[in-house]
Parts: structure tokens; sequence; C-alpha cells
């Protein structure tokens, strides 16, 4: 009789270290996505090329999908219209503001308990905004510092 609550407590105890475990693992894991999502608008800030090629491939891919029979003449060409609407916005957004947004969304959401990506999302996170605001500045838009963060 005394075996059976040490053993519902050992048993309580693994069940708390599993899913604290897996938990610091996802944690962990959506902080490195974050940061590299973060990184890849950093370069297509730099080369803006890589970031159209990246859409034109979506955009190929997903257009290819709609080009199966029994899709009308008319329905196909409205859901083109609107891929290539969606591509367009996505080329034109800001890519130092997705840099500064990922960056920020590593080292602030994602961080309990502290690891690796999110120290160098940190890091990288002022150098972010300021990129960001340089680039708000450089096509005339008008901003407050409330308004970024």
């Amino acid at each position: 009789m005394e075996k059976q609550p040490v053993k519902i407590f050992l048993a309580a105890a693994a069940a708390v270290a599993f899913f604290s475990g897996t938990a610091i693992l996802d944690l962990r894991a959506r902080a490195k996505s974050a940061w590299l999502k973060a990184e890849r608008y950093g370069q297509w800030q730099n080369r803006p090329e890589l970031k159209k090629n990246h859409f034109d491939k979506i955009y190929e891919k997903k257009s290819a999908a709609l080009k199966k029979p029994g899709i009308s003449a008319e329905n196909l060409e409205k859901e083109l219209a609107g891929l290539e609407t969606e591509k367009n916005f996505l080329v034109k957004e800001s890519s130092a503001k997705y840099a500064y947004l990922w960056y920020k969304t590593a080292a602030t959401f994602f961080c309990r308990p502290q690891n690796e990506w999110c120290t160098r999302a940190r890091e990288k996170l002022a150098p972010a905004k300021e990129r960001w605001k340089a680039d708000m500045r450089s096509k005339n838009i008008k901003f407050e510092e409330w308004m970024i963060d």
C-alpha cells in the first residue's frame, strides 16, 4: 500500500519533466524559426532580387496548382489576378520592417527560458529598427517613435 503514492508521485514528476522539456524545445524552435525569418528579410533588404525570386517561385507553384481541369477560364483569371496582386504586394513590402518585426518576435515572445536565438535576436533588434527607420525616411514616410514599437 505504501508504494502506490510513490508511483503516483514519480509518474507525475515524469509527466511534469516531459511536458516542461517539450515546451522548452518548442519555444526554442519557434525562436530559431523567427530569427531565421528575420535573417532572410535582412538579406532581402540588401538584395531585393532574392526576395522577388522567392515570391516568383511561390507564385509559379500556386498558379500551376490552379491550372487544373475543371476550373472555368473566368475563375482561373480571377484567381491568377489575385495571386499576382498578392505577389506584387509582398515584393514591394518593406523587408526592413519585417526583419525588425521577426527579430522582435524572437527576442520577446519565445525567450522563457532564455536561449541562444533570443540572445542573437536581441543583439540585432536595435540595428534592425534603425534600418527600418532609414527605409521609411528614404520613402518619405512620416512616423513617430511610438508607431514602430
